[in-house]
């Protein structure tokens, strides 16, 4: 059975991560700890005691913030899951317009994002190094870079906003990229190897 004390802490979190996140909704982007704590009805330091930093408040909300998203998990299992991640993702964008650029813009939003995307960017290398087992890893990090920043957000609405592409076209160009820098990850160990093999046959 769950003590009193920590029913009362679990109901306090909850408070606040909910208050964050109504902030980010509602467009505030700079929302305050001060801003939180009262929307919350708790105090800065009952605030502080749950949550001793802004990273840890953060880091707390990101599951929240998803999770309210219908975006549930960071991980992505192989190579074959980052199209199926992406299309997910920018459809939960396209819901929550307001959220997500809050996400991308506000501090708080950028701090929240900031602790999936460090969680996504480390599936999609595991997943692209599994894929280029042969490559060396500097290639595959700088692969796997760019495709976790086309896998996001922010590469989804900058389409749209810098180029004028609806919502559609800016999913199927990005989906079209990655297939591309996939698809360049898998021929390279065989095009090293033909290659390599074809210079020795042509010495005397």
């Amino acid at each position: 059975m769950i003590a009193l004390r920590e029913r009362q802490g679990q109901l306090a979190r909850g408070m606040v991560i909910d208050a964050l996140i109504a902030r980010l909704e509602a467009g505030d982007e700079e929302c305050s700890v001060e801003d939180v704590a009262r929307d919350a009805g708790v105090s800065r330091r009952t605030l502080y005691r749950y949550f001793p930093s802004r990273q840890d408040l953060y880091a707390a909300a990101a599951d929240g913030v998803y999770a309210r998203m219908g975006q549930v998990g960071f991980e992505i299992a192989d190579a074959g899951g980052i199209a199926d991640s992406f299309i997910a993702g920018s459809k939960v964008t396209e819901q929550h317009p307001h959220l997500s650029r809050a996400l991308l813009h506000a501090p708080a939003g950028r701090g929240i994002r900031m602790t999936g995307r460090r969680r996504r960017t480390a599936s999609i290398e595991r997943a692209v190094a599994e894929l280029g087992s042969s490559l060396p890893p500097a290639e595959v990090r700088g692969r796997a870079a760019v495709v976790a920043l086309l896998c996001n957000a922010q590469a989804f609405i900058a389409l749209q906003d810098e180029s004028g592409l609806t919502p559609d076209e800016s999913r199927a160009a990005i989906l079209d990229a990655i297939e591309l820098l996939l698809n360049d990850v898998r021929r390279r160990p065989g095009r090293s190897r033909t290659t390599h093999s074809a210079g020795k046959k042509r010495q005397p």
